[in-house]
């Protein structure tokens, strides 16, 4: 894949987040780190939490309860949205190449949706944790796959 010149390559996952700038050329990529981040995130039972909520109906003796909420998940879709932000904010008008797992990355189409930001690729894979180097490799060898219909 060629990246240009310029562009910006954000590595997230749910804890981990680094953003890269290609400093090299459009076929052979160096990247220049320009932030990194962790998230500190404990489990949700850690962080404690109240009882599930519970429904009735209107009408009978039914009712249910609701799902408690997953509050270490959704540090890590806060944490992925920032990182974002910043990755759209430091980018400008260069590309931007979004680097996540799957969730992680179905979370930042649905924020960047909301914020504008553009990308110029989506790799649904976790890189955060890979040095500039390993993330240049793959991104030489990385082709998108291609839709036959």
């Amino acid at each position: 894949m060629f990246i240009p010149h310029g562009a910006v390559i954000l590595a997230v996952d749910g804890g981990k987040m680094q953003l890269w700038r290609n400093s090299g050329r459009d076929s052979a990529p160096v990247l220049e780190l320009l932030r990194k981040r962790r998230l500190r995130n404990p489990r949700t039972s850690v962080m404690g939490g109240d009882a599930p909520g519970r429904s009735f109906q209107s009408v009978g003796p039914r009712r249910g309860a609701h799902q408690p909420a997953d509050r270490h998940q959704r540090r890590e879709d806060i944490f992925g949205e920032q990182a974002l932000d910043l990755a759209a904010e430091v980018a400008g008008d260069n590309p931007l190449v979004l680097i996540a797992p799957p969730h992680m990355l179905g979370r930042l189409r649905a924020h960047r949706g909301k914020s504008g930001a553009p990308a110029a690729a989506e790799i649904a894979k976790d890189l955060a944790g890979y040095s500039g180097d390993r993330i240049a490799r793959f991104l030489s060898g990385w082709r998108p796959a291609t839709h036959q219909g």
